[in-house]
């Protein structure tokens, strides 16, 4: 089973390049592994490609603020 990782320590792996971003993204948690994976198949994206992921956490950070526009967060 993949292991996954707080915050802080996928970003000290990126930071020190032991990952790149698409290891984040498929390691932050289970469901964002199982949505990263549908997000690309849905827009033909590689799922290996750096840009893909950049592109998935755009995404999320939209996500992000639309949440916290809308006051639930």
């Amino acid at each position: 089973m993949k292991p996954y990782y707080e915050e802080d320590v996928l970003v000290e792996k990126v930071q020190s390049g032991e990952m790149d971003m698409v290891g984040y993204v498929t390691h932050h948690s289970e469901e964002w592994d199982d949505e990263y994976r549908e997000y690309c198949n849905q827009y033909g994206y590689d799922v290996t490609a750096e840009s893909s992921a950049l592109n998935f956490l755009d995404l999320k950070d939209r996500e992000l603020q639309e949440a916290m526009d809308e006051g639930y967060l």
